[in-house]
């Protein structure tokens, strides 16, 4: 769900980059593409991922934390949600 979608073509046109869009491509690239360009592209969409990651994994904490439950359910509950994004 946090895939970040880079579009990189030689035959782009305004049409192509407007249905990108419509398809939530994180960047869309023409070819040639300029290499810093391609790069920051990249390191802005792994960028995007993370603060994705970590605003859904902050929402279901919430969850956790107003859910109530024994301290022990909690940490449990926290692990596992750790595991889910990766984060342990």
């Amino acid at each position: 769900p946090f895939l970040q979608t880079v579009v990189l073509t030689g035959h782009g046109s305004l049409q192509t980059a407007l249905e990108s869009g419509r398809r939530d491509a994180f960047r869309f690239l023409q070819k040639p593409a300029d290499h810093g360009e391609l790069v920051q592209a990249l390191r802005d969409a792994a960028a995007e991922k993370e603060r994705q990651i970590m605003e859904r994994f902050r929402e279901e904490m919430q969850e956790i934390a107003s859910s109530g439950g024994s301290p022990r359910d909690i940490v449990v509950r926290v692990d596992a949600l750790r595991r889910k994004f990766g984060l342990s």
